[in-house]
């Protein structure tokens, strides 16, 4: 539901469609959205299905406890290939 409303916001400050200062911004929007989520895993099934998913293709588990949340957006996801 974000993603038109960012869409027209970066058509109103002159993004064009392919420009990367669009894609950053939906990109923004949808992280934005999306990660918070994962601080609360187990109430949301769809994250449970991708953690377990990301664990069982790429033996990348999610860490969970007294982690920073930020930690898993720099995970070195080329030593999991």
């Amino acid at each position: 539901m974000i993603i038109p409303i960012i869409a027209s916001l970066a058509d109103h400050f002159g993004y064009d469609q392919d420009s990367n200062g669009r894609k950053g911004m939906l990109l923004a929007a949808a992280f934005g959205t999306f990660l918070p989520a994962f601080s609360i895993l187990p109430a949301n099934a769809p994250n449970m299905l991708l953690s377990g998913m990301t664990e069982a293709l790429y033996n990348a588990p999610f860490p969970m406890g007294n982690t920073c949340s930020c930690t898993s957006l720099f995970w070195d996801w080329e030593s999991y290939s």
